[in-house]
């Protein structure tokens, strides 16, 4: 056969793979009658989903839930409740997990006219959840907040406050059992910057998207933008701001790509929707993708083969048959597939990728019920693998890599690979939620056989905790990806 022949077989199978991702069907999470509102999750090392939600008890009575499932999200504990057992109003829940698979939850806690942040920790030695705490004081006007946590366990709390005096973004810090702030991070500007999302580089820098609001105009005219603190400079950079023209912050989230450089969507009213990324020098372009430029509430994750999913809200129809569903695309077709079915409201996606899959959690509202809203699950599987570059099999490859040996391992395991010319290498550790552990090799490499060794420790040269990590080596145009085990 050709070499065109066979280029042309292994693209048919790549858009054959890409078209057979499927998604599982919806698990229902929370199976409660009522409200179950503003959905958010997390997976720790071992694999065990993590989700809180606002449940509605009484008209204004909002209490935070939290469930867990062990099995992938087959099957899911009994919802328990974890915020204040008083009637209150209580909502907006935010969980992340942190390297010792502790959880860490902030929500809003609504009293008189003023609001709190609250947080609440699980200790996963001891198993239970310490007490409550509020971390903000009362402020009128809080409004959106979010939380971060870095590779050595720092936790930031992001909120903004709005007023008729004060615009201002605000953030506390727990390091070493100890709440520290607010701290201002950008005291000197004139304008405002709401920071809605941040994510953690290897180096334990923050990157943050947001609104981007200009002192004095409307808040109609607000923008996207992002800003980058620089952890061992103690430095905020300024704030970059997608000016384009037209209100263009809805939608926005921001995820990192294998190179760690910072990749923004959102939606500009009547252009449709943009993505913008950082290539190491400079933002690029905000472009157009070719998905639906109708779409609301855009949430993305980067996989390991640096392809960007996204999955948006699309609606049709008018009141009363207005139909809300979500759509799902990625970088390799952009072709949009409706992955869910609801015959009303199939609202607030959030995407995340881990070991291999993607997970989407997001609520729905049926009519049918009560007018209830309810907390689903969904899964999807991506392919394993890269399909390999075409070669003159005559030839020496390009570069292969060994099976780590030993697998499982304890204290240290060793990487074999061939170069079969000088080529530059990369070799990198990840753990199972996708985030960069540890460059092993990341330079020119002489022809010949290599070895190197992974002692098990991360960037900051501590020990990472048993589990399941992949090594991702890149030569030219050939990546291979292994997984292994760390055991205690």
């Amino acid at each position: 056969m050709s070499i065109k022949g066979t280029v042309t077989i292994i693209i048919l199978l790549l858009c054959s793979l890409l078209k057979a991702q499927t998604w599982n069907a919806p698990v229902n999470i929370s199976n409660l009658s009522g409200a179950d509102d503003d959905p958010e999750f997390c997976l720790d090392n071992a694999g065990t989903i993590h989700c809180v939600w606002s449940h509605q008890f009484l008209l204004q009575d909002r209490r935070i839930l939290y469930s867990k499932s062990i099995d992938d999200g087959l099957t899911w504990s009994t919802p328990s409740l974890i915020s204040e057992d008083m009637v209150s109003w209580m909502a907006k829940p935010m969980i992340r997990v942190d390297s010792h698979d502790n959880l860490h939850v902030i929500y809003n806690y609504d009293i008189a006219l003023s609001s709190q942040i609250h947080y609440r920790k699980f200790n996963q030695n001891g198993q239970y959840w310490e007490d409550i705490v509020n971390i903000s004081g009362s402020n009128y006007g809080l409004i959106n907040h979010c939380m971060a946590i870095d590779n050595t366990d720092k936790v930031y709390v992001f909120f903004g406050i709005v007023n008729d005096e004060d615009y201002q973004t605000f953030y506390y810090l727990f390091n070493d059992s100890t709440w520290t702030g607010p701290h201002i991070p950008f005291p000197d500007c004139p304008d405002y910057f709401l920071i809605t999302e941040v994510v953690v580089d290897s180096k334990n820098d923050l990157h943050c998207s947001g609104a981007f609001h200009y002192q004095y105009m409307s808040f109609e005219q607000d923008k996207a933008g992002y800003a980058h603190y620089d952890l061992s400079a103690n430095q905020w950079s300024s704030i970059y701001v997608f000016d384009i023209g037209g209100r263009n912050y809805l939608g926005r989230d921001i995820a990192l790509d294998i190179y760690e450089h910072p990749h923004l969507v959102w939606v500009v009213y009547y252009s449709g929707v943009r993505h913008s990324y950082f290539t190491g020098l400079e933002w690029t372009y905000p472009d157009s993708l070719p998905v639906n430029p109708y779409g609301k509430q855009q949430t993305i994750a980067i996989d390991s083969n640096n392809t960007i999913h996204l999955v948006q809200q699309e609606c049709y129809g008018s009141q009363p048959n207005f139909i809300c569903n979500l759509f799902y695309y990625n970088s390799n077709l952009w072709e949009g597939h409706q992955i869910t079915f609801s015959q009303n409201i199939a609202t607030k996606p959030h995407l995340v990728t881990y070991n291999n899959s993607l997970y989407l959690l997001y609520e729905n509202y049926d009519s049918s019920q009560g007018g209830g809203t309810e907390v689903f699950l969904m899964k999807c599987q991506l392919p394993s693998s890269f399909i390999p570059p075409v070669q003159n099999l005559s030839e020496p490859p390009l570069f292969d890599m060994a099976q780590n040996y030993p697998n499982p391992f304890r204290n240290c395991t060793n990487f074999t690979f061939q170069v079969g010319k000088q080529s530059y290498v990369r070799i990198e550790i990840f753990n199972i939620k996708g985030q960069l552990i540890s460059t092993l090799v990341n330079g020119l490499q002489n022809e010949g056989e290599h070895s190197i060794t992974w002692d098990g420790h991360g960037i900051d040269n501590r020990e990472m905790p048993s589990g399941v990590y992949y090594c991702r080596a890149t030569c030219g145009n050939i990546t291979t990806i292994k997984k292994f085990i760390k055991m205690q």
